[in-house]
């Protein structure tokens, strides 16, 4: 994947212990070297079981990278951290695939989730989505003393 800013998104399904939840997320992040130096994600999820449910709204920072594609397939390894801190709290590490699918576009689904905050228990989750490069990353500021 080449250096660059990328907007993602994504839809999928999760399974609580109180039912079975549809999520929805956008974010962004910013790729260098197959890392992510900086990366931003807000979604939102409701139980589908449930009558009147309220939408839980969460926000996440994120790390991790991608490694080149073996057979067409890239692999993304994700650290999602909720920000601000606190209930509940969630760091989850997510494995995804991605195919390219057209100049600087990729589909992608996820393949395992973990909830580290809950000791490394696998979450009853999955997604697909989108990640598309929208531009090169900014030019680094010179720290060089002006005299």
């Amino acid at each position: 994947m080449r250096d660059g800013v990328y907007a993602f998104r994504f839809n999928g399904y999760d399974v609580e212990s109180i039912g079975i939840g549809y999520l929805v997320g956008v974010g962004t992040l910013k790729l260098k070297n197959d890392v992510i130096v900086e990366g931003l994600e807000e979604s939102s999820a409701t139980l589908l079981s449930k009558k009147d449910n309220k939408l839980l709204p969460a926000k996440f920072t994120l790390s991790g990278r991608f490694t080149r594609p073996r057979n067409g397939l890239f692999k993304g390894d994700v650290l999602f951290k909720q920000t601000p801190k606190g209930s509940p709290n969630q760091v989850l590490e997510a494995i995804f695939d991605l195919v390219e699918a057209g100049e600087n576009r990729y589909w992608l689904i996820s393949l395992y989730t973990s909830d580290l905050s809950e000791g490394g228990i696998e979450a009853d989750e999955i997604v697909s989505g989108e990640l598309v490069r929208t531009g090169a990353l900014p030019p680094r500021r010179s720290r060089r003393k002006h005299n």
